[in-house]
């Protein structure tokens, strides 16, 4: 919540450079109230529009177990997608 000392959405809109947040599906949905709709709630930070992108990898864990390849598609293509002129 807000008054988390380490709420990660107190902080994300302050990067200065476009940035790619990450989570697995399951870490999703089993994470509790710490990972309740962070993805929905970081891709409407205002500050960030544009800027700042959310990807769900699916079916991986906190750690991502046996999914490295499923994230390193996704940061690749995001890569891509930053680098590619508009």
């Amino acid at each position: 919540g807000p008054a988390e000392r380490y709420n990660i959405l107190s902080f994300a809109g302050r990067v200065a450079v476009p940035a790619l947040f990450t989570y697995g599906s399951k870490e999703l949905d089993t994470g509790g109230i710490a990972f309740a709709g962070l993805p929905e709630s970081l891709a409407r930070l205002p500050e960030k529009r544009g800027a700042l992108d959310v990807e769900v990898i699916f079916g991986a864990d906190h750690n991502y177990t046996g999914c490295a390849e499923s994230l390193a598609a996704a940061m690749s293509k995001w890569i891509r997608s930053r680098l590619t002129p508009a």
